[in-house]
Formats: C-alpha cells, structure tokens, sequence
C-alpha cells in the first residue's frame, strides 16, 4: 500500500509540474522556498521552540542520543503538523516519522537524505508548520530530537511535493576495553550553522 502511495504521490506530482509549465498562471498561488532548521528560536502560535526558516542561522545546535548495545546503523525521521493561532496541532504525517535516512556508526559526519511525500492539508493564514525530528535505533524506539515552527505562512494549503530532507549528523559506537560487552550506540543531530540540516521541496499555496 506504500508503495502505491509513493508512485501515486510522484505521477500526480509529475502531472502538476506540467500543467504548471503550460498554465503557469493557474498555479500561480503556489510558494516554493527551502526552510533551514536553523539554531535560534522564536515564539509562534503559543509555541516557543527552533526557527523553520527561509534563511541560514549563525548558530548551531546539536542533540545526542545513546542506547545501550552495539549497532550498525541510527535513523532519523520528522513528523508534521499544522498549527492554528490558538495552539491545537494536527498532524499532516500518519503518527509515525517519515522522510526517514540512516546512517553509519563510522564516527564520521555525515549529511544523509530522506525523503516524505506529504498529502495535501488545508490551512488558515495564521497556521504554521511544526516539524519534529526524531532519531531511531534498530529496537524500533524513536526519540524526539528537536522541534521547529515556521512563521504564520498565510497559506490556505500545504501541497503535494516532495520533500527533501537533509539531516546532519554523526553516529559510532564505544566499547569499554575493546569488547562488545556493555557497548553503546550515540547518533547526534546536529542543526544550525555551520553542520546545516534542511528541507528543500518545501510548498505552501497561497
């Protein structure tokens, strides 16, 4: 069924980009813009967390998570929500993060890329995009990492486009003595400037 999704997602996708090309005037109300997860804050819609900007931060920010045991490979994902003036959120993704990459415990940075295919989901021009990011082990536990808001976007929608999300981040291992017992796995996320983690595909409707 997820499949399904995905490759329905990419041809109705595929179908817009062209009639935008021949009808440009009738998608006219579309607003492109790459939002960067940036390392300062603000207040928005009752929330007070990380920026969601269209520009880059000075700043940088970083979390880190350790499980215990000997693994391979960290993941990490976003969730998604609107939300109104008033503070209630609803969430665009299905409960669970999506976009989803991993990376190596090879103690090396690294910027990898997920990829999240939105729904449509309608909006006031006084909703904002919340984005959480997560970082998942290979127990199947995911921890909520950072929290970003956008500004009050003015936008009747969130489209259908595909999302390219750029996480920076640096995973390894420790073995106290050199051995497998009593090892753990970190991974860190980091956010701001100059280790940038990003959404490109970012579109609203206007």
């Amino acid at each position: 069924m997820r499949i399904k999704r995905v490759y329905f997602l990419v041809a109705f996708a595929l179908v817009i980009s062209t009639l935008a090309a021949i009808m440009p005037s009738a998608f006219a109300g579309a607003v492109y813009s790459p939002r960067f997860m940036r390392g300062d804050q603000w207040t928005v819609n009752g929330l007070t967390t990380y920026k969601l900007g269209t520009s880059e931060s000075n700043i940088q920010q970083y979390n880190g998570r350790s499980i215990a045991g000997l693994y391979s490979t960290v993941s990490y994902g976003i969730r998604v929500w609107t939300r109104t003036s008033g503070g209630v959120e609803y969430e665009v993704t299905s409960g669970t993060p999506e976009g989803v990459a991993s990376v190596a415990t090879d103690s090396q940075y690294h910027s990898i890329i997920g990829y999240y295919y939105p729904w449509p989901a309608s909006m006031s021009p006084s909703d904002a995009i919340v984005v959480r990011v997560y970082v998942g082990f290979p127990t199947g536990e995911w921890k909520l990492e950072a929290t970003f808001i956008t500004e009050q976007l003015g936008a009747t929608a969130l489209t259908i486009n595909t999302w390219w999300v750029y996480y920076y981040v640096y995973a390894y291992t420790t073995r106290p003595n050199g051995g497998g017992y009593h090892a753990t796995t970190t991974g860190r996320y980091y956010w701001g400037a100059p280790r940038q983690s990003v959404i490109d595909g970012f579109v609203i409707w206007v």
